[in-house]
């Protein structure tokens, strides 16, 4: 009966040991799973978003009347050439987003020109902004003007309104503050020296 028993032991043994080599033997190696998602950050295929982005950025410039929400034929090429087939819907969507976003920028540079037009009327020169993003980065580059007029200052002590805005105030205001500088010195060098 003894050898039954010590018999036993071994064989609880042996198993043991072997799960433990099986174990060990998984988490060092791991199995190969399937191939990397080849859209997924770090993956091959992700050089193409840069281009389609480009696309996008490119048409919201040259043909700003045509929005970024019909694609057409902007991409077909670069798709047909660049991007596989998989990746066409990120492609569109970084075409859009891309787009989108010069198209904000085109509107905030507009609203900038009209807060800093020489007979613009600070009350109304916003209210002729074609679009939203133009009209509150109008008024956002007034704000920043008239901080450079009462104190010279561009800083919004940690309070900020967000992109396109808070660049559209800091321009504004140091573009204020520098003429404003230039135009101080300028009087001041003008003086008649007294003698």
């Amino acid at each position: 009966m003894s050898d039954q028993i010590m018999f036993n032991q071994i064989n609880q043994c042996y198993i043991i040991i072997s799960l433990f080599f099986i174990i060990s033997r998984a988490v060092a190696e791991p199995e190969p799973g399937p191939d990397p998602d080849p859209l997924s950050p770090g993956g091959a295929s992700m050089p193409f978003l840069e281009s389609c982005c480009n696309v996008g950025t490119s048409r919201a410039s040259s043909l700003p009347d045509m929005g970024c929400d019909r694609i057409g034929r902007s991409l077909d090429g670069l798709m047909a050439a660049d991007v596989p087939d998989l990746a066409r819907p990120q492609c569109e969507l970084a075409f859009s987003m891309c787009c989108g976003r010069q198209m904000k920028s085109i509107a905030c540079d507009h609203g900038k020109s009209l807060a800093n037009a020489t007979n613009a009327d600070p009350a109304t020169a916003c209210a002729v902004a074609a679009d939203p993003t133009s009209a509150q980065c109008c008024q956002a580059c007034q704000m920043g003007r008239q901080a450079a007029d009462t104190t010279g200052e561009c800083s919004m002590s940690g309070f900020g309104f967000g992109q396109p805005f808070d660049g559209a105030y800091h321009e504004c205001c140091r573009s204020k503050t520098k003429s404003s500088g230039r135009a101080s010195s300028s009087r001041r060098r003008k003086k008649p020296k007294s003698g």
